[in-house]
């Protein structure tokens, strides 16, 4: 691979994951505005419903109170024990002896608080058992009930002790006073409500202050979110657009080189073409002069054979015209040759002196050591 190829997907690598990296940006932002939405919306249902749960205590009248026993006259009633009173209006204001809650939800965190001792495993249980309560109901009926309990453990005290001073008063023979009569009692406990409305009024306008101040707010810090998420997703934009450029610039210089090198390349191929073609055209005259070479060769080879073939043939021919046959003969072994017997017929003058002179041809002295063997 060619170091251009190499850089090329080195920066085809960074700008893919340059893109990876905006696209996760913005799902965990859409995300994000997601779970706030339904946060708010969340929110603003339990906003609704508390309204509407303080504009029904608002306006619901105050519950005439009966005597507790059907003997029991004025004279009897001197007055409620703030207790009694504090209890009364604590169950009044918050809802009925269940916090607000219905029966089957308020029974059953009941049972689950029996069965667990423990505070942070009763909690869980809870949350558990009662899955359309969110834990943060669960936590606050708990710190109802507790405080519920307190005050109706207070208001048993104050009527057994009441009950304790009357018997008390019974067995001294005492009579009680004039008191204050029931529609008195009633009186008073209408005021003492009254206050504890407008006292709730207040605090509802108070909260529902607080809680526009705190949606100002909210949305105020989700504009600024929402800008600065523009704000990255516009820089990320312009560093994608940066290194496009440079891409692109670098393709560009690229292509440029590589049409310099495809040229440069082509002028190579054809110096190497007609290189080539030369080197055919001088391989082809050396192969006709090779050629030529050859045939010279061998015709001569040819005409070497052929003459051999003939001086061979004019051989034979000789061979075969002085060519002699003998017959065999054992007995011309014993004859003398023909040039012994001219010799002879030469030498018949001179008698010995022929056969002398054949007798006189030099011959090579014989060693010492051979001498008379």
């Amino acid at each position: 691979m060619k170091p251009g190829s190499v850089c090329v997907e080195k920066l085809k690598i960074t700008m893919e994951e340059i893109e990876g990296a905006i696209t996760a940006f913005k799902e965990k932002q859409r995300e994000t505005y997601e779970e706030l939405l339904q946060e708010e919306r969340i929110v603003t249902l339990e906003i609704n419903a508390l309204e509407k749960k303080l504009d029904n205590w608002s306006s619901s009248q105050p519950t005439s109170i009966q005597p507790t026993h059907p003997r029991q006259t004025a004279a009897q009633v001197t007055s409620l024990h703030p207790a009694v009173l504090a209890f009364d209006a604590f169950v009044e204001r918050t809802g009925g002896h269940r916090g607000g809650w219905d029966d089957y939800d308020h029974q059953t965190f009941v049972r689950v608080r029996t069965r667990h001792s423990d505070k942070v495993g009763f909690i869980e249980a809870a949350v558990s058992e009662l899955p359309t309560r969110s834990r943060d109901e669960i936590e606050a009926h708990e710190q109802w009930v507790q405080e519920y309990t307190k005050l109706n453990e207070a208001k048993k005290a104050a009527i057994n002790e009441w009950k304790q001073q009357k018997k008390d008063s019974n067995n001294k023979g005492d009579e009680m006073g004039p008191g204050l009569n029931v529609e008195e009692v009633h009186s008073q406990r209408a005021e003492i409500l009254a206050k504890e409305r407008e006292d709730r009024l207040a605090q509802l306008a108070v909260w529902k202050v607080q809680q526009q101040a705190k949606r100002e707010e909210a949305e105020k810090l989700k504009q600024e979110q929402e800008l600065e998420r523009l704000k990255e997703i516009e820089k990320a934009r312009e560093r994608q657009a940066a290194v496009k450029a440079k891409a692109q610039q670098y393709i560009a210089r690229k292509v440029q080189e590589k049409q310099v090198l495809e040229l440069q390349e082509e002028a190579r191929q054809n110096e190497e073409r007609a290189r080539r073609m030369e080197a055919t055209k001088e391989a082809k005259k050396f192969r006709e002069r090779d050629t030529k070479t050859i045939s010279k060769k061998q015709q001569r080879q040819k005409f070497l054979e052929l003459e051999a073939m003939e001086k061979e043939r004019r051989l034979q021919k000789l061979k075969e015209e002085v060519k002699i046959t003998a017959e065999r003969d054992p007995t011309r072994l014993l004859k003398l040759t023909a040039g012994w017997e001219e010799r002879k017929k030469a030498g018949v003058g001179s008698g010995i002196a022929a056969g002398a002179a054949v007798l006189a041809m030099p011959r090579r002295a014989i060693p010492s050591w051979r001498q008379g063997i």
